[in-house]
């Protein structure tokens, strides 16, 4: 983007902004505002505006077990209702996009539940929207070089 256009990162937690805001700086990013929202309730201003869309979704972690080990003793049940949030706050995202603009579904964590169910679910409910290769989402595996994470990228078409 070379510091043209806008950039709004939000995030549930407060605290989290410093960190936001540090990171845009050592990147040499200036054109980011970084704020506090909820990702269930859509900042109305900014409905229909974005070319781009990230949506980085809260997970079970699996796909970083090997940096954040205590993930193995989170209790099952914590987990039981994450793709539910995590589809609510994929098609509340989606209301960003413009017509043509695209959004990228995202997770650190291989567990098909919260990754291509997902997925799936969001483009059944979606018609507006289609897979941008047309095929299934991304799932990278972990290794010695890096974390495990799954993506999928749809497109608006209307």
């Amino acid at each position: 983007m070379e510091n043209t256009g806008a950039i709004y990162s939000f995030d549930i937690h407060s605290s989290k902004l410093p960190l936001i805001t540090k990171s845009a700086e050592r990147l040499g990013i200036t054109n980011i505002t970084a704020r506090e929202n909820d990702a269930r309730f859509p900042a109305a201003e900014l409905v229909g505006k974005a070319d781009t869309v990230i949506c980085d979704v809260p997970c079970s972690g699996f796909g970083v077990i090997a940096k954040k080990p205590e993930i193995r003793y989170k209790p099952l049940s914590d987990l039981a209702s994450l793709p539910d949030l995590q589809f609510e706050i994929l098609a509340k995202s989606s209301m960003y996009c413009e017509p043509g603009g695209k959004i990228m579904y995202s997770t650190c964590t291989l567990n098909p539940n919260e990754n291509e169910r997902v997925s799936e679910r969001f483009l059944s409910s979606a018609p507006q929207f289609a897979r941008i290769s047309g095929n299934a989402g991304t799932t990278v595996f972990p290794d010695a070089f890096h974390d495990g994470f799954y993506y999928d990228i749809f497109i608006r078409k209307d």
